[in-house]
């Protein structure tokens, strides 16, 4: 069963980027295609996908931002 677990490198990677209240969502969907492409096709297959699963699941608005440049930025736009 844990087979039809996507690798954890791919977990740590939406940790890392996401969201923490998208994460639980995100993490649900890599399950699922994972899990399909598995049974549908095998192992070797499931984790070749797996890596453009994760990339095309990270949209702009999903990811966390890094609040220092944020704040840079908008000071140095005011200054400006």
């Amino acid at each position: 069963m844990d087979e039809l677990n996507p690798p954890k490198w791919v977990i740590r990677l939406l940790d890392v980027f996401c969201k923490e209240e998208h994460l639980e969502m995100l993490k649900g969907d890599l399950y699922e295609l994972y899990a399909d492409r598995f049974q549908k096709k095998g192992k070797m297959y499931a984790k070749l996908f797996v890596w453009f699963d994760a990339f095309d699941l990270l949209r702009p608005f999903l990811l966390k931002r890094n609040s220092i440049t944020h704040n840079n930025t908008l000071a140095m736009f005011k200054n400006f």
